[in-house]
């Protein structure tokens, strides 16, 4: 299967962002067990 550079884009696109709010919710939950 080959993969043209805009859909290696997007999947890079919807990837990343993901695992930023992932990481960005965990460290969220961290604060509210701390309070």
């Amino acid at each position: 299967m080959e993969w043209t550079p805009v859909e290696i884009g997007i999947a890079s696109t919807l990837t990343e962002p993901f695992a930023g709010s992932v990481t960005i919710s965990a460290q969220q939950d961290g604060l509210n067990t701390l309070d």
